[in-house]
């Protein structure tokens, strides 16, 4: 008798495929399958549920096409599955707590749908798990503190649920050690920012932009050495911007802007070396502009506008041979705008080839013919 041919892999990735996922499968022995890979094609219809019963299934791999219905609980089967990936397709309904028996799961992918509902309390048993990308979808009710039991979680990205709400589960900073990326951007998250993030000493990008959130900014952040994005903007932050923010040596981007912060501006923050992007537009600031963030030498946009800043633009700017962005209007400076810097508004350009292409400044306080715009 001749036998049937075992397949255990099915990757039929970027083959311009169309129509549905069939309800079944036959012909070959399927049901040994392991990997089912049909990403970037234009398959239609729904999610068949009978895929529930490839029980030997490691990785479920159908992102980018135009599915649409709702995640069949039918999955709930698959105990081997390691790795499922529906991103970028048109999703509806909620995720089904059912998906909690897969505790072999490590990554369950699926932005940018249309998913609703709340994230289920039962994914905290799912403690493989380590990578949760639930961002652009349309999730609400608030943060499970479950999620905290997951603590082999690498990378958590939330972001884009506009009503996904709630406080940050100070736990998170207590457990997931082990995080890497943390998105919680552009959700309805109120509350504080838990000061046990100081934890995450993995962390190397932080974003918690466009929430509610309010309080101070955690000294605590300082111990984050491996961090390179730092995206706190838009918020309802008070006090005043943490000197130990200056031990981030590693740090590229730093989004402190559209908040309430006061105080003078740390001379620490002088020491991020490493930092292209530098902006706390937007806040309540004072005093006057460091002469230490001349060694900010890498750096591209410096955005200071909209505060209470009082002295000069610092002549020893001239270092900022790759700025492309400088905002200094709309506080209190007075003085020249130092001819250094206004020798990189020209097609010249200073390093790598870059020139000045905003400079920004209030020209009846601060004299300025090179500056691209006044106010």
């Amino acid at each position: 008798v001749k036998e049937r041919p075992v397949v255990t892999r099915l990757l039929l990735d970027n083959e311009v495929l169309e129509g549905t996922i069939p309800m079944e499968l036959s012909g070959i022995a399927f049901e040994f399958l392991e990997i089912i890979s049909m990403s970037n094609n234009t398959l239609k219809g729904s999610i068949p549920s009978s895929l529930g019963t490839f029980y030997n299934l490691q990785e479920l791999n159908l992102r980018e096409n135009q599915l649409t219905g709702t995640l069949p609980t039918e999955l709930e089967e698959l105990l081997n599955l390691e790795v499922l990936n529906l991103d970028r397709n048109s999703l509806t309904g909620s995720i089904p707590w059912e998906f909690n028996s897969m505790h072999l799961l490590e990554e369950l992918s699926l932005f940018d749908n249309s998913i609703t509902g709340s994230i289920p309390d039962t994914m905290e048993q799912l403690r493989n798990l380590e990578l949760l990308y639930l961002e652009n979808n349309e999730l609400t009710g608030t943060l499970p503190s479950g999620l905290s039991k997951c603590t082999r979680l690498r990378e958590l990205r939330l972001r884009s649920n506009l009503q996904l709400g709630g406080t940050i589960p100070p736990s998170y900073g207590d457990t997931l050690v082990d995080l890497v990326v943390l998105y919680l951007d552009r959700m309805a998250l109120s509350g504080t920012i838990p000061t046990s993030f100081g934890k995450l000493t993995k962390l190397q990008d932080l974003q918690l932009y466009e929430n509610n959130l309010g309080g101070p900014v955690p000294t605590e952040l300082g111990n984050l050495q491996e961090l390179q994005w730092l995206y706190l903007d838009s918020n309802y932050l008070n006090g005043s911007v943490p000197v130990e923010l200056g031990e981030l040596r590693k740090l590229r981007f730093l989004y402190l802007s559209e908040n309430g912060l006061v105080g003078s501006l740390p001379q620490q923050l002088g020491q991020l070396t490493m930092l292209e992007m530098l902006r706390l537009h937007k806040n309540d600031l004072t005093g006057t502009i460091p002469q230490q963030f001349s060694q900010l030498e890498k750096l591209t946009v410096l955005e200071l506008s909209n505060n209470y800043l009082t002295g000069t633009v610092p002549n020893s700017f001239e270092t900022l041979a790759r700025a492309v962005e400088l905002e200094f209007h709309d506080n209190r400076l007075t003085g020249d705008m130092p001819q250094e810097i206004c020798e990189l508004v020209t097609t010249n350009g200073g390093a790598d080839g870059l020139f000045l292409v905003r400079l920004i400044a209030d020209c009846e306080e601060v004299s300025c013919s090179c500056c691209t715009s006044c106010t």
